[in-house]
Order: structure tokens, then sequence, then C-alpha cells
């Protein structure tokens, strides 16, 4: 899948929907490998414009996926996220929880 980089991340509704269409073919495949680059992009998506109930959402999905597949570098990355989301929206205690998961995920 080719996206533009050079429009900015949140500059285009288009990562949006190209992002979205993914999740749903991906989701189709059943192909958690492939599943879970894109949730990742959904999330950062949301995150950086500052939808962060939709970034927390997506952050518990992209955890639940890494738990259901034991890949360590998506639990270290889907743990990373969710904790980044939860520090943003001042829920201190349940992000460092959470980043203090991801740092076990390295060991």
């Amino acid at each position: 899948m080719a996206v533009n980089r050079h429009q900015g991340l949140c500059g285009s509704g288009k990562w949006n929907k190209v992002y979205s269409r993914a999740r749903a073919l991906c989701s189709k495949v059943g192909e958690p490998a492939q599943l879970f680059p894109v949730l990742h992009r959904l999330w950062l998506f949301y995150f950086v414009r500052g939808e962060l109930q939709t970034g927390q959402e997506l952050g518990e999905q992209l955890l639940a996926l890494a738990q259901r597949v034991q890949d360590r570098a998506f639990l270290l990355e889907a743990h990373r996220a969710l904790g980044t989301t939860l520090l943003f929206l001042g829920e201190l205690a349940p992000a460092r929880h959470t980043w203090r998961r991801a740092s076990s995920c390295t060991t």
C-alpha cells in the first residue's frame, strides 16, 4: 500500500480512509501481522490529531492483538502507544503501569 508521506500525517482525510480500508481488508483476511501496522497507523493518525479517546480505543486494540499473537515487538509498541495516550489523557498511574509492562517486553 503506497501512501504519499509528503501530505503530512494529518493533512489529508485520505490517510484515515486508506488505513480504515486496509483495516477492513486485514480483518477479512485474518492476518494479525498485517493488521497490527495498520492499527498502529490509525492510532498515530488519531493521536496526532488530538482525538485521544479514539487513540485510547485503538491502543487497547493494539494491545489485545499483540497479546493474542504473543509478538514481543508488537507488545512493546502496543504498550508504548497506549501508555502515551493515557499520559496525554491525564491518566498518569495507568500510563506508568502500561510503560512498565512495555519495559518488561524488552528483557
